[in-house]
C-alpha cells in the first residue's frame, strides 16, 4: 500500500463555505477536498491544554544526634523538559543535579526552621534552578520546616533528595506535572514562516489561542496509470488544527462527529 506524507492544515478562522455536507455524502474540507467516513482508516481527537507544574515538599528533618558543625543537604535532580516545542538547551536537554546546603552560622545544632528557610532563599537566589520555593518565612501558609517547590517550567519534572527529612510527591498540595499540549512554541514550530514568504501573509499559529487538533488517516484507491484494470490502494494522513473560538467551529464538530462518531467529540 502506497503511503502519503502527512498535510498539516491550520484554520484560525472558519466560516459557513470551511466544511460543507457533500450531496453524496461525506464533507469537503477547503482547501484540502472532500473526506467520507468510509475513506477513514483510523482518527484522533486531541484539544490544547495548557498544562500543570509539579509541586512537591520536602520536610526538614535534624538528626537528634550529630557532630557539629552539621550540614544539611538537598539536591536536585532537574529532567529533561517534556512540554511540546521546548528550546533545545542545554539546561532542557539533559538532566541537572544541583546540591544545596546549610550549616548553623554559630557552628551548632540548626533548627528546621532555620534550616527551611535557608535552603528556600538559597534556591530562589539560584538563577539556574528549576523550582522555585515556598517556605514559613515568607509563605505563612507553608508549616514551619517545609519547603514547598514548584517547577518553573510546565513540563519539566523534577526529583529531591535529602539524607534528612522527607519527600512528598502526591498528597496534600503536591501533584505530578502534566505536559502541555499544543503549546505556543509548538504550534509555531508546525507553522513556521517559510522561506519566500517575505511580502506574503503567512498562515501561523496565534499565540494563546486553544487549538483542536483532528487526524486522519484515510485510505483510498486510485486507478493505476499503466493498468487500466488495475488500482492501488493508498494512505493519506492529514491533521487539522482549528481554532475553537472561531466563529463556525460548531458547524466543524458537527460535520466531523457525523464523519466518525467514535473518533471525534458530539456538537
Amino acid at each position: 500500500m502506497l503511503r502519503r506524507q502527512i498535510t498539516k492544515m491550520l484554520f484560525n478562522a472558519t466560516t459557513s463555505v470551511t466544511v460543507h455536507a457533500l450531496t453524496g455524502g461525506g464533507y469537503n474540507i477547503k482547501g484540502y477536498g472532500p473526506i467520507t467516513a468510509s475513506q477513514i482508516s483510523s482518527c484522533t481527537y486531541a484539544l490544547a491544554n495548557a498544562g500543570v507544574a509539579q509541586v512537591s515538599t520536602v520536610t526538614v528533618a535534624i538528626p537528634t544526634t550529630c557532630e557539629c558543625p552539621y550540614v544539611w543537604e538537598l539536591t536536585t535532580l532537574c529532567q529533561p523538559s517534556q512540554e511540546d516545542g521546548t528550546n533545545y538547551e542545554i539546561n532542557n536537554t539533559f538532566s541537572v543535579r544541583r546540591l544545596y546546603q546549610y550549616e548553623d552560622p554559630a557552628g551548632g545544632t540548626p533548627t528546621v526552621e532555620a534550616t527551611a528557610n535557608a535552603i528556600g532563599a538559597m534556591i530562589n537566589n539560584d538563577p539556574n534552578a528549576c523550582v522555585t520555593a515556598a517556605y514559613h518565612a515568607i509563605n505563612v501558609g507553608v508549616p514551619v520546616g517545609d519547603i514547598e517547590f514548584t517547577a518553573k517550567t510546565i513540563g519539566k519534572p523534577f526529583q529531591l533528595y535529602t539524607p534528612s527529612g522527607t519527600v512528598a510527591y502526591t498528597g496534600g498540595s503536591n501533584h505530578v506535572g502534566v505536559t502541555a499540549t499544543m503549546s505556543d512554541n509548538w504550534m509555531a514550530k508546525q507553522f513556521p514562516i517559510q522561506v519566500g514568504a517575505f511580502g506574503s501573509q503567512p498562515t501561523i499559529a496565534i499565540p494563546g489561542v486553544t487549538y483542536a487538533l483532528y487526524r486522519l488517516v484515510l485510505t483510498t484507491s486510485i486507478q493505476d496509470i499503466s493498468a487500466a484494470n488495475h488500482y492501488n490502494d493508498y494512505q493519506a494522513e492529514v491533521e487539522f488544527y482549528v481554532n475553537t473560538a472561531s466563529s463556525s467551529y460548531a458547524a466543524w464538530v458537527t460535520a466531523f462527529h457525523a464523519l466518525s462518531a467514535t473518533c471525534f467529540v458530539a456538537p
